[in-house]
Parts: structure tokens; sequence; C-alpha cells
């Protein structure tokens, strides 16, 4: 599920997603109702309280449905990200070093990515941006079945980090 969330207090909408990568429900018998079930799924955003807001909502949910149908929940949390903040400085640098490549560049605001990224953690510390090199539309995603790094790839990002290094 994908869409906008407005906090209340912001007038601009954020970006919020809930994708369900896993579930599973008892075992395979024709007719018995499952003893139990396990659904796993990954919060994203663009904001850290909207990700508080996602799990503060699912872990409501999860409290209805088992208070309804007499059942227990247990909702746990593992490899919690925070959101990844670009600082301007940042981007600059690196619409700066992918111009003087004669790379394309697309802002981050124009489409953000919808990744879960340890790389939140630095920003929350010190002026940081994430940029990815994009492989095309037609290339299979990331993380899919079908992925296949593409080798042409490895060139541009090593001038990109070089070149940044030098800048900074």
């Amino acid at each position: 599920v994908m869409g906008l969330i407005n906090l209340g207090n912001d007038s601009v909408d954020s970006l919020a997603f809930v994708t369900v990568v896993h579930a599973r429900l008892g075992e395979a018998n024709f007719g018995i109702n499952p003893g139990d079930a396990e659904v796993l799924a990954t919060f994203r955003s663009d904001k850290n309280e909207v990700l508080q807001q996602l799990k503060s909502q699912a872990e409501l949910l999860a409290g209805i449905i088992s208070d309804k149908y007499c059942l227990n929940d247990d909702v746990e949390y593992c490899e919690e990200f925070p959101v990844t903040i670009n600082h301007p400085d940042a981007v600059s640098v690196i619409q700066q070093v992918a111009e003087e490549l004669d790379l394309d560049w697309e802002s981050p605001e124009e489409s953000p990515f919808r990744w879960s990224e340890d790389f939140g953690f630095l920003t929350q510390w010190t002026k940081g941006a994430m940029f990815g090199l994009g492989a095309g539309i037609e290339h299979p995603v990331l993380h899919g079945q079908e992925f296949d790094f593409n080798d042409e790839l490895l060139l541009p990002g090593v001038k990109m980090m070089e070149s940044i290094c030098r800048v900074i």
C-alpha cells in the first residue's frame, strides 16, 4: 500500500509506504482454521514522525483484530532505520559532481528514494546526502529475483565518489 499521509499540522503531505513482504497463515490443512499467523511488512516514509505514526497504526490495527477474534497478538520490529534526510549542501555537491561528469541528474525532491536504508543514521549526526546510480527503467529492480548488477555502473560510481572526495 502506498499513499500520502497528512500529520494534521503540516501543509505538505508526506510519502508513506506499507509493503507486506511475507504472510503465513497456519499450516496447509484444508478446512482447518489457522492456529497462528505471521505477517511481515516494511514501513517507509520521508519523515520520521510518519514512520512512528505508521507503527502506531499497525499496532492499533493488530490489537483491534486480535480483540475482535479473541486472538493473541505480538508486534516486533527489526532493522529499524531512520529516514535519510539529505542536507542541501551535500545535495549541491552531488549535483555539481554529476554535472561535471556529464551524468544525468534527478533531484531527490522530484523522485525520493523509497529505500529502507541505514544511511539515515549517518545523516542524523552529519551533513550528508545519498545518491543512487540508475540502471534504467527497463532494468530489473534492486532486490528482485531477476536483478543482475550492471557492471557498466562501476566506473561512473567510482568517478562520482572520487570527485565528491576532491570537492569536499
